[in-house]
């Protein structure tokens, strides 16, 4: 961070009129903020904090006197405030004189992950004439850009992730055929073992679900609540775990196999279009990106959104088609979406993003099929987690 304050003012000082950036956190929050700033997220946050990075000069802190510690590491001059009045008295002596500020707010709330400024404050600094402004246009340039190490830990996840696949589809073959019990919940504890023994952690348990538990995209079995996998059946798996180090970034990826000869038509046919679909907008970003073009993660929602509903299931299409991809698995960068949200936001190099359409028809089965791509530093658009390109059928 020290290394990088007068790389952060060079970037205030490109937007227009714009006196600094207010970094505030209450209660770890501002996962922006707090991944700016290097600070652990599982450590004690109990009380507001303050890191001002003005145009020019030197950054400015205010913390509570029972959490001095908290921006240490940090280079500026530190304020401490105990009450309600001292507090107040730090913010207005560090923005006397400041109209125009960067805070992680996003105007209606359009996109949440930066939209984590709250409201009494947001009314305090308008009843001050201090106007805000979207950070993103500053953050955009430090956050969730990968290291060559960063990547190497995902694709080491990526290739175990593959293995998985293999093995479980394959588990469930040999139970099938053998005519032992096999449930979600089995699968998914079994997954969750390999986790831990293989040095990989996760936030959430996998999805594992059969038939028309599918449906539901983000259905998770319990020990009380599952079911059982049988011969002529859909299973869908979506698992995404991290090395078990520092810094270590997600891979996620969604399969789908059968478990028989002769998969019914109408799934086949929803398998092909998922894939498609998912195609067509992988090769949106590497053309367009090739070609020296802007990419937005709206755009690339689009393309894929709109194949599911020419051939005739965009009702079924459901969610946002991916997501920014990190050190938490749902990242701050851009996510894939025009539908949940509007997210005009250039996709960027180092970084990675989910790509996975789906689509779910009630009371039948539901087809998701999650890949993972990495821009990099040149533009060319890496894959992993590539999906099979017919459904995968067991017997």
């Amino acid at each position: 961070m020290k290394m990088q304050i007068q790389e952060i003012q060079k970037h205030i000082a490109e937007q227009k009129k714009l006196d600094g950036w207010l970094i505030y956190d209450f209660h770890g929050k501002n996962s922006l903020g707090l991944e700016l700033l290097g600070i652990d997220p599982n450590q004690l946050l109990s009380r507001r904090f303050y890191y001002w990075i003005p145009k020019k000069g030197t950054p400015l802190k205010i913390v509570h006197q029972i959490e001095p510690h908290i921006l240490s590491h940090l280079p500026g001059d530190q304020v401490s405030y105990e009450s309600w009045q001292s507090h107040e008295r730090a913010l207005q002596s560090i923005l006397k004189g400041q109209k125009r500020i960067a805070m992680e707010h996003s105007p209606m709330g359009a996109i949440p992950v930066l939209s984590t400024l709250d409201s009494g404050l947001y009314q305090w600094l308008q009843e001050k004439n201090i106007e805000v402004v979207n950070s993103w246009v500053i953050a955009k340039n430090f956050i969730c850009r990968w290291s060559p190490s960063q990547l190497k830990a995902h694709k080491e996840a990526a290739k175990f992730l593959e293995k998985t696949f293999n093995k479980y589809f394959e588990k469930v073959q040999t139970a099938l055929a053998e005519r032992k019990k096999v449930t979600e919940f089995s699968i998914q504890e079994d997954i969750l073992r390999d986790f831990h023994e293989h040095g990989f952690i996760t936030d959430h348990a996998p999805v594992v679900a059969v038939g028309q538990n599918a449906v539901q995209g983000h259905y998770s079995p319990t020990k009380e609540v599952n079911s059982r996998i049988t011969k002529d059946s859909l299973l869908l798996i979506d698992i995404w775990c991290k090395k078990n180090k520092d810094l270590a970034p997600y891979a996620d990826f969604t399969q789908v196999a059968y478990f028989g000869k002769n998969p019914p038509s109408e799934m086949v046919k929803v398998y092909n279009i998922v894939k498609a679909a998912q195609t067509a907008g992988i090769e949106y970003v590497q053309k367009n990106l090739k070609s020296g073009k802007e990419v937005l993660g709206c755009d690339v929602d689009d393309i894929c959104r709109n194949y599911i509903q020419k051939a005739g299931y965009g009702k079924y299409f459901v969610h946002r088609t991916g997501h920014n991809i990190h050190t938490i698995l749902h990242g701050l960068g851009p996510n894939i979406d025009n539908y949940e949200t509007h997210d005009a936001r250039p996709l960027m190099p180092r970084t990675c993003y989910s790509v996975e359409p789906g689509i779910y028809i009630p009371d039948a089965f539901g087809i998701r099929l999650e890949s993972n791509i990495f821009i990099h530093d040149d533009y060319t658009v890496e894959v992993t987690g590539k999906t099979p390109d017919t459904l995968p059928c067991y017997y």
